[in-house]
């Protein structure tokens, strides 16, 4: 018997090498007939069969030998595969425990672990890699990722950015191209106003033109989304959903763009670069081919973006009636540090009170009100590497509370989007209590019914020329309106955020956002054509 075992289940071994699969299942079948609790035929079937029938066969072998270490492999793999990821975590803890310094099992289960989001456990296991393996790229970005997504997330957040940073600095040192280290240190500099510094690890990156091609399951039009390095974009997800537009992507990089032949098919293109603030010479010069090649068919022209920049606002709208453009004027960080050093702001084209804010800066990073010379002495100069100085007005309404309103204009249309109401001068829609406060929410539900008995016709007069003025097919502004009437500008620029609504505690305003969605799906209806 033990002859007529060992020379059918070699023959099924040599009829799986030759990938005679049907013919190999056949003989283990016939086997397990013979020897039913033979864990050898029942790890060898599951590997040729899927599904329950894989998971099955691979349980059985482990109830009658626990230990038996191929089967446990494949159940954990067949789990991992399936996304049964706890399970699979089950099983790669049990072979980490047979075998120790399998690296193979270590990332495994690091990998699982992220997936999960237990993010210290991943670290663990990756960091246990590199003492079995040190100075491998792969795993120091799988560090960096780790550490990053800790941060984005908001878990246990304390210096995981620099965390972050570090290790994907260890992985570059080993290969300069990554491209997810490159590009996550890239824009923690920019953010945090570095844009020199930043620029190093741009050039990193491959500059060729590519595409990535996303398609839409009810499609009615292709649309060519035109993106540069960074978060610096529009979030075009939000309102070109991927529903029935397909989605083509390309990243503007820094080289030269040599030729253009060979573009892709699309019906429609919007530009969705829009922080001007960080934009080179030789990426807008990329942009300007592209919407050369293709005239009047890229929405959000780059030379329109260029203007929207908080210092260059005002020569665009400050001879429209009834708009406020606070003056605002950049200085790079020596400078700063020399008017602070001196006490002295009379040579500059700004006033006491005036606000600080690091070039580049988003959420409040950085942002200081400088009410006198006492604020200035004290404000701390930070890693960035130019500031933006604003002249601040007072837009505290009579009840003590600060409000800022957000429109979007969609070709050239006004959309009103929402009103946030808060105690302090940084207004921001997530920090604003607006549910702890219903008053809040019964004004901004008012504001979105009647805009203009709310802001006042002089007011939403100038939103009309503003949206004029800015020649945008999609932009926003956030905005204030001063106790006179007058309307005061903090921003505005194609970066101007909408999501889709809480509908649980904002469902009066679904309707109002869903006219903005629906103003962007008619805007590129309006501006296809066919792609032949």
């Amino acid at each position: 018997m033990d002859n007529v075992y060992a020379e059918k289940f070699n023959l099924a071994i040599r009829l799986h090498i030759e990938n005679k699969y049907d013919q190999a299942k056949n003989i283990y079948v016939e086997l397990l007939d013979m020897f039913p609790n033979d864990i050898f035929c029942l790890n060898n079937l599951a590997i040729l069969s899927e599904g329950t029938i894989k998971e099955k066969l691979l349980l059985k072998a482990l109830q009658i030998d626990p230990t038996y270490k191929d089967a446990n492999i494949n159940i954990a793999n067949y789990y991992f595969d399936s996304e049964f990821y706890e399970k699979s975590l089950y099983y790669f803890n049990l072979l980490i425990e047979i075998d120790p310094s399998k690296i193979e099992f270590l990332l495994k289960i690091g990998d699982i672990n992220f997936k999960l989001k237990k993010f210290n456990e991943a670290i663990k296991a990756y960091k246990s890699i590199d003492l079995l393996m040190p100075n491998n790229a792969e795993i120091f970005t799988r560090l960096g990722q780790t550490f990053a997504l800790k941060s984005m997330l908001k878990i246990d957040t304390d210096n995981s950015n620099e965390e972050a940073v570090f290790y994907f600095e260890q992985a570059l040192s080993i290969d300069s191209s990554l491209k997810l280290p490159n590009d996550f240190i890239s824009q923690y500099l920019e953010l945090k106003g570095q844009p020199t510094k930043a620029l190093l690890y741009r050039k990193n990156i491959s500059d060729k033109i590519d595409f990535k091609f996303i398609d839409a399951p009810n499609e009615i039009r292709k649309v060519l989304i035109i993106q540069a390095p960074g978060d610096g974009n529009i979030p075009f997800r939000n309102i070109i959903p991927n529903t029935h537009n397909s989605y083509i992507l390309t990243t503007m990089f820094l080289n030269e763009i040599d030729t253009l032949d060979h573009f892709p098919k699309f019906n429609v293109a919007i530009n969705c670069v829009g922080n001007p603030d960080f934009l080179s010479e030789k990426l807008i010069n990329n942009i300007k081919k592209i919407q050369n090649k293709f005239t009047n068919r890229i929405l959000n022209p780059i030379e329109k973006i260029l203007q929207t920049r908080r210092d260059k606002i005002k020569f665009l709208l400050s001879d429209i009636d009834d708009v406020i453009v606070p003056e605002t004027i950049i200085l790079n960080k020596a400078s700063l540090r020399n008017i602070i050093d001196n006490k002295d702001i009379s040579n500059l084209s700004i006033e006491y009170p005036f606000i600080i804010r690091p070039v580049g800066g988003h959420g409040g990073y950085g942002m200081s009100l400088i009410e006198n010379l006492e604020a200035l002495s004290n404000y701390m100069i930070n890693e960035a590497e130019a500031f933006y100085c604003i002249n601040f007005h007072d837009y505290k309404s009579e009840d003590h509370y600060y409000r800022k309103y957000r429109s979007v204009f969609v070709d050239k249309k006004i959309y009103h989007y929402h009103l946030a109401i808060s105690n302090n001068w940084i207004v921001h829609y997530f920090s604003a209590d607006m549910l702890k406060e219903p008053f809040k929410r019964h004004e901004e539900h008012h504001f979105l019914d009647f805009p203009e008995k709310t802001i006042g016709t002089k007011a939403h007069k100038a939103l009309e020329l503003i949206a004029q003025r800015l020649d945008l097919d999609y932009a926003g502004i956030d905005y204030s309106i001063l106790k006179d009437g007058r309307l005061l500008v903090f921003e505005t620029n194609s970066l101007i955020s909408v999501y889709p609504v809480d509908p649980d505690h904002f469902s009066y305003k679904t309707s109002y956002a869903d006219a903005i969605f629906d103003a962007v799906d008619v805007m590129l209806d309006k501006y296809s054509i066919s792609p032949d």
